[in-house]
């Protein structure tokens, strides 16, 4: 009990204002959510009870705080069942009910930043890898960066996501400490209450993790893409700065740093496979990771992903794959974050922006399957041809108040409220809370 006082201190604010039109969507969604039959979602829990082989009602009158011990096979059986399984329903009713129990039903705003698409790195899959044609290469000015930043604190959302290629050189590192430095001092000067500074910038030094760590940004998301350090290898380049272990070897720098870890994976990639997607899950919480950020493998055309992707799938050789398949791979995405939700409850998830480039309302549903996290894009509208890592992202041809604006109206439409503050991880505020018990 002390515990879970201490995790829901400072957690009462009420939700952001919202339009008319939003205020009618949440008023549908919630009206549709009330005729939905009780009896349904039970008999849904005891399909996932029974397949789990756990007694009867062990889900439906479960403490919503426990999360699922699962092995891996049981995961796999579950990512493995058809689509419209009533054990699937079960397990994204029950990852709702964890979301609403936990986080009193609201949804942090990460507000993402993609301030360089330099890259030093290879990645198979990636639009912007280093050797990617005809990307038009662009840094932000600091200026700018800083404006976006103000522009979130304006906004009331939270934290900001500095996002770029990996760049390690030093002359880098110190100029994006004096990025991180400027933000927090210039977004405190307006009302004493800085936007927290989380960032995706690649693998680095304890050295310089530490810098950018003492500079004030407090989260760094890095992506595993995979647990298995085989297939990790199909997706990089064998040229010695690609390797798994070194991947792994970042997420113990980060963590010693002091940084809140998120980390995740690609779904549906090449070569891939749902004991491996199980895996990762596992994974997560072997490693403590307080933040999960994964999402569906779009196609970039002209990389090395692409063309195994073709072989994988040659009836879809021209045009973009078909609604079906679409579906599918957005069920498998919100599988895994249902999956995350019930077996680690207390970590953030994102509903990715991939997404959205399956099915237009993907995010939305998503939110109803354990995620709490959407990501607001803040980048110039200037740049953002210019940081398509995969075809079709959503966003591009929007403005920074647009980008904001649909995703209030999407937290509307799932029926939910945005949270303020900076929504810090409470396995996070966990941690700190058992360490600092420690004798």
């Amino acid at each position: 009990k002390k515990m879970q006082r201490a995790v829901r201190c400072g957690w009462t604010a009420k939700s952001l204002a919202a339009p008319a039109a939003v205020v009618a969507a949440r008023r549908h969604v919630r009206a549709a959510a009330a005729r939905a039959p009780a009896q349904q979602q039970h008999a849904e829990y005891a399909a996932l009870e029974q397949f789990l082989g756990l007694q009867r009602r062990a889900v439906a009158d479960a403490p919503h705080t426990h999360g699922l011990s699962l092995t891996e096979d049981e995961m796999t059986a579950l990512l493995e069942q058809p689509l419209g399984s009533p054990v699937i329903e079960g397990l994204y009713h029950l990852s709702e009910r964890v979301s609403q129990a936990l986080f009193d039903n609201r949804v942090w705003l990460r507000g993402i930043i993609e301030f360089s698409n330099v890259c030093e790195k290879n990645c198979h899959y990636c639009g912007i890898r280093h050797d990617m044609p005809e990307v038009a290469r662009y840094t932000m000015p600091k200026e700018e960066i800083v404006e976006c930043a103000l522009l979130a604190h304006k906004w009331k959302i939270g934290t900001v996501m500095l996002q770029s290629g990996e760049v390690a050189h030093d002359a880098r590192i110190d100029w994006l400490a004096s990025v991180i430095r400027d933000i927090h001092e210039k977004t405190a000067a307006v009302d004493g209450n800085p936007v927290r500074i989380a960032l995706s910038v690649g693998e680095l030094s304890d050295a310089q993790y530490k810098k950018l760590y003492e500079a004030g940004a407090r989260r760094f998301l890095l992506r595993i893409e995979s647990s298995n350090p085989d297939y990790y290898a199909k997706l990089h380049p064998s040229d010695g700065t690609h390797t798994w272990a070194q991947r792994r070897a970042a997420l113990e720098k980060i963590t010693r740093a002091g940084f809140q870890l998120g980390t995740g994976v690609l779904i549906g990639a090449p070569w891939q496979s749902r004991r491996g997607l199980a895996r990762d899950v596992a994974f997560f919480k072997e490693i403590e990771a307080d933040m999960i950020g994964m999402g569906p493998y779009i196609v970039e055309e002209g990389t090395p992903a692409a063309r195994e992707w073709h072989r994988e799938h040659p009836e879809f050789q021209v045009g973009p794959p078909p609604r079906s398949y679409q579906e599918a791979l957005f069920d498998l995405s919100t599988r895994m974050v249902a999956l995350a939700r019930v077996t680690i409850p207390t970590v953030s998830i994102a509903a990715t922006t991939a997404l959205d480039t399956l099915l237009p309302n993907a995010r939305v549903i998503c939110l109803g399957r354990g995620a709490t996290v959407l990501m607001p894009v803040l980048t110039p509208k200037k740049y953002r041809e210019a940081y398509q890592l995969y075809r079709g992202k959503a966003s591009i041809h929007e403005s920074a108040y647009e980008s904001h604006q649909k995703m209030l109206e999407k937290v509307a439409a799932a029926g939910k409220s945005v949270g303020l503050g900076h929504g810090d991880p409470i396995h996070y505020k966990l941690k700190l809370l058992a360490h600092q018990q420690r004798p």
